[in-house]
Order: structure tokens, then C-alpha cells, then sequence
């Protein structure tokens, strides 16, 4: 198991640190700080990065042959930005939320890049749908308190959910 522990100092790093994992069943563990991070997942088809802050910078690379992956945003309102992976399944856990001020509330955000497919929410699992060449691995989800969803084309006949209204 690989643990990685993002310090508590801007991105300024401009270097990249690539993890190639030889064998056995190994798992990483990126844990963000205390405070608010930006952290992301983004994703190829042969490796995975994460990156902290924004701009997105301080980039670590695997290579396939890890087994899993789990980012922790800890502490602080956190924004996790996470493309599925054809390589490995993610945990994507928020931590718990901060107090954001006045008229804020706290929470947690999972910016979610399907790269323009189609997915479903089976708590704590999104499952994101393709993957080239084999299907996307499920996304699992704890401590996030938002997920800003913004329909691929618009929608002809939109949903309307009335919780008020009674079915039969």
C-alpha cells in the first residue's frame, strides 16, 4: 500500500513523481490537508494522476497494475474533481466538511468528469458508463454533500420530480 500525504503548502512543486507498482495486490491512499484542498483524478488508459490545487499542479502518477485507489479530502470544504478509470476503482471520501462562514453552508464537493458519458447512482456507487477498452470501474462516494450535475446535451423532455404529489 502506497500512503501519500499532500503538505499543507500551496502547489508550488513542478516535478512529477511516477509510482510503478511491480506486482501483488497494492492500494493507494492520497490524503489531502486539514483545510480546504482542490484535489483531482484524472485518467488515461494506461495510468492514473493525482494532482492538488488549482491550477492543478504537484502531479503523482500510476501506472495500471495498482489495484485501487482512495483520495481523502480530510478536513475543510474540499473540491474533488474525478474522471472514472478503466484501470482501477476509486474511493472518494470528502472527509468531514468545514464551516464556510456566514450564509455558506459546509460541504464537501465531488466534481464528477464523465468524459460526456452517461451514468448511474447506486449509493455509495456511481458507475459511469463505456470505458475503452474495458468498462469504467465503479466510483465509490463517502462525506460528499454535493454533486453539481450538468446534463450532456439538454434534455427534450425533462425530468420533474414533485415530491408533493401523490402517486398511485
Amino acid at each position: 500500500t502506497y500512503i501519500i500525504n499532500y503538505p499543507k503548502l500551496p502547489a508550488t512543486n513542478s516535478g512529477t513523481v511516477t509510482i510503478t507498482d511491480l506486482g501483488g495486490t497494492d492500494a493507494v491512499i492520497v490524503n489531502g490537508s486539514d483545510d480546504a484542498d482542490e484535489l483531482w483524478i484524472k485518467t488515461t488508459a494506461t495510468t492514473t494522476t493525482v494532482m492538488r490545487g488549482n491550477p492543478a499542479a504537484e502531479p503523482i502518477v500510476f501506472s495500471g497494475s495498482i489495484e485501487s485507489l482512495r483520495l481523502n479530502g480530510l478536513g475543510g470544504n474540499d473540491i474533488l474533481n474525478v474522471q472514472p478509470s478503466i484501470l482501477q476503482p476509486i474511493t472518494v471520501d470528502g472527509g468531514a466538511p468545514g464551516y464556510a462562514g456566514p450564509g455558506t453552508p459546509p460541504g464537501n464537493t465531488l466534481k464528477l468528469d464523465t468524459f460526456g458519458n452517461g451514468f448511474s447512482l447506486v449509493a455509495p456507487k456511481i458507475f459511469v458508463q463505456g470505458g475503452t477498452p474495458t468498462d469504467f470501474k465503479p466510483i465509490t462516494v463517502i462525506g460528499i454533500q454535493r454533486l453539481p450535475i450538468e446534463p450532456v446535451s439538454p434534455l427534450v423532455n425533462p425530468l420533474k420530480f414533485d415530491f408533493n404529489e401523490k402517486f398511485s
